[in-house]
């Protein structure tokens, strides 16, 4: 359940361990979004199930990114956008008129295509930095969280002795594993991602996506990739999003991977994957 930031402000419980919440289902029923008086995406309807990973692949401009990004109300943070439609956390509307969008980004996080880690933070700052958002600032709870979420991603090794050195100081891979690893110290229910890869060599590409299939045992994700043989790699479901003829996002098919990959429905999608478009 939501509550107000005004209510729990005051009394708002340390996140749990970063592998012991449960994940939860996430659903859109007609998302259409605008940027000013264009549109960008319309009637998009979707079932994200929880513990299993949903791809959205699709040729570039046709909404993925937008889309994405209304799912934890990152849309409407720019400005003179707005967003029509539902989307379902567990049953619950994010866009509810009472709903706080702070702690929906809580229980859904998310992480861009290019890795981000805060320039003037350390390794261990950058992971704590949500904790104490979140009312996580001292005592031994703090460190252990942050170890959770470094160990999680498979970093702590790789960091151990260098907690204090910036973010920034590490490789591409290291640097979006340590973004990931931000985003699960505070616990979501959801993760994000879009297009994570887009921007790493194939080593640090393959570490990413071993990564989510661990990660998908606890937690409900959501990827946009642009590279089709990583969501036939790495999702169990897999939705195929184009632009129509007024330039608008719509989606076209949604399936099981194995079927979009290998017994598309619609023409449009089989055209895409083979390489005829796109």
């Amino acid at each position: 359940m939501f509550l107000s930031r005004s209510a729990v402000s005051e009394s708002i419980e340390p996140p749990v361990a970063v592998d012991s919440r449960p994940s939860s289902s996430l659903e859109t029923r007609r998302i259409s979004a605008w940027y000013g008086d264009r549109q960008a995406i319309r009637d998009v309807s979707l079932t994200c199930p929880a513990g299993q990973v949903t791809a959205i692949i699709g040729p570039s401009g046709c909404g993925k990114s937008t889309f994405i990004r209304c799912l934890n109300r990152m849309h409407e943070t720019l400005p003179d956008t707005r967003v029509e439609g539902q989307v379902l956390l567990d049953g619950t509307d994010i866009f509810g008129e009472k709903i706080d969008p702070v702690l929906v980004r809580r229980r859904i996080g998310m992480v861009f295509q290019r890795p981000n880690p805060f320039p003037t933070m350390s390794i261990f700052e950058n992971v704590a930095a949500g904790l104490r958002l979140n009312g996580v600032s001292t005592g031994k709870s703090l460190p252990d969280l942050v170890w959770q979420a470094l160990n999680r991603v498979g970093l702590w090794d790789e960091v151990k002795d260098k907690l204090r050195l910036p973010g920034t100081s590490l490789s591409g891979g290291q640097q979006q594993r340590l973004c990931i690893a931000r985003a699960l110290a505070i616990a979501p229910e959801v993760l994000l991602l879009d297009e994570p890869t887009g921007a790493l060599d194939p080593v640090a590409t393959l570490k990413i996506e071993e990564l989510l299939g661990e990660l998908k045992n606890d937690y409900t994700i959501v990827i946009v990739t642009h590279n089709m043989q990583q969501a036939a790699r790495i999702s169990d479901i897999t939705a195929f999003m184009l632009a129509d003829a007024t330039h608008i996002g719509t989606l076209v098919e949604v399936g099981q991977t194995r079927q979009i990959f290998t017994n598309p429905r619609d023409r449009r999608t089989e055209e895409y994957i083979t390489g005829r478009f796109g």
